[in-house]
C-alpha cells in the first residue's frame, strides 16, 4: 500500500515545495496551535482516517498534536485496520469489527422496515439478497455501510414510497459503488450546489 504523508498533505494544502521541510513543519505547528485554540472554547472532533497508512514521521506529529490537545476539550480520533503503531501513542484502543452479514441484516431490518427488493416485471427478490449484496460490497465497515445507503438513495435506487421502503434490486446489480470512503464522499460532495 502507499504510504500517505500528512508532510505532503500539509504542504500541497499550503503551497509549499516539496523539498521545504522546515516550512512544513512550521505549517503543521500552525495548524496545532490553531487547534489547541479552538479546543479550548469548542467541542472538536479531529478525524484522522487510515492512520496505519501514515509514516512514523506522521505518526509522530500525531502523537504531537495528540499531547497538545490534551488539556483541550477537543477529540483525536485515529481510525486504523491495524493497532500496531499505537500502543506507544497512549489514549484508548478500541476494536471496531466489521458487521457480520446477519448484523447488517439486522441493521436493514432495523432502519428500512418494511422493506422490499423488486426486480423486473414486480417479481420480489428475497431481502438477504440485498443484505448479502451490501455485506459484499462494505465489507460490513459500519461507516461503508451508512455510506453506501447513502448512495443508493440518492441514486433512487432505495426509496420510499407507499408500500414502505424499496430497493430497485436491476439498477442495483448495475450501480457502481466506489470502493473508497473517500471517494463516496467526494462524490456526494460533488452534488452540492454552490449555496449548500
Amino acid at each position: 500500500a502507499e504510504k500517505i504523508s500528512l508532510y505532503e498533505t500539509l504542504a500541497d494544502f499550503a503551497g509549499f515545495a516539496a523539498d521545504q521541510t522546515h516550512e512544513k513543519f512550521s505549517a503543521f505547528e500552525g495548524l496545532c496551535q490553531a487547534l489547541i485554540r479552538a479546543g479550548k472554547t469548542q467541542r472538536t472532533d479531529l478525524i484522522i482516517d487510515d492512520a496505519d497508512e501514515l509514516g512514523e514521521n506522521d505518526l509522530a506529529l500525531i502523537n504531537y498534536l495528540g499531547i497538545g490537545l490534551a488539556a483541550t476539550d477537543t477529540r483525536l480520533i485515529c481510525s486504523a485496520r491495524s493497532k500496531e503503531k499505537f500502543p506507544a501513542m497512549g489514549g484508548w484502543v478500541f476494536d471496531l469489527a466489521p458487521f457480520s452479514p446477519a448484523e447488517v441484516r439486522e441493521l436493514i431490518d432495523r432502519t428500512f422496515l418494511p422493506l422490499a427488493v423488486r426486480a423486473a416485471k414486480e417479481s420480489k427478490i428475497p431481502l438477504a439478497d440485498f443484505s448479502n449484496w451490501l455485506h459484499e460490497q462494505t465489507g460490513g465497515n459500519p461507516l461503508s455501510l451508512v455510506e453506501t445507503l447513502k448512495v443508493l438513495k440518492s441514486g433512487g435506487i432505495l426509496e420510499y414510497g407507499s408500500d414502505g421502503w424499496q430497493v430497485a434490486w436491476d439498477d442495483l446489480r448495475r450501480i457502481k459503488i466506489p470502493s473508497r470512503i473517500e471517494d463516496m464522499l467526494t462524490a456526494q460532495l460533488n452534488q452540492l450546489t454552490a449555496e449548500e
